[in-house]
């Protein structure tokens, strides 16, 4: 048979998940309130909060930055989840906060979604 054989294809998905993927606190944007910029409140979002498994690897092309531990990739990585995210959403990984800055693209494998974050905490 010849092409893409989704059942396979499905199955690898399944296997990579459960093997490296990893708990990630997805904060799911849901909206906001305006503030009252007079009184020095700014506006105000709100998110819901859920765990999900994602594929965690630093994006391509980021640049390193020299520590006294060795290279560090810089503070954008790349996520693949199966949950199609938002740009106003936010992950919580390993006790940090990240951004999502980019619309969700399709990813190779079955139902999968591949965005870049940003850490928001730096």
């Amino acid at each position: 048979m010849r092409g893409p054989n989704a059942s396979r294809i499905a199955g690898q998905a399944a296997h990579l998940f459960s093997a490296a993927g990893q708990m990630v606190t997805w904060r799911k944007y849901v909206g906001s309130a305006p503030g009252t910029p007079e009184a020095g409140i700014g506006a105000t979002l709100t998110y819901v909060e859920c765990q999900i498994t994602a594929l965690v690897s630093p994006a391509a092309g980021a640049p390193e930055t020299r520590t006294a531990g060795g290279l560090l990739a810089a503070k954008r990585l790349s996520v693949t989840t199966r949950e199609q995210l938002g740009r106003r959403d936010q992950l919580r990984w390993r006790g940090v906060l990240y951004q999502i800055d980019t619309d969700g693209a399709p990813a190779r494998l079955d139902n999968c979604w591949i965005n870049e974050m940003e850490r928001s905490d730096v």
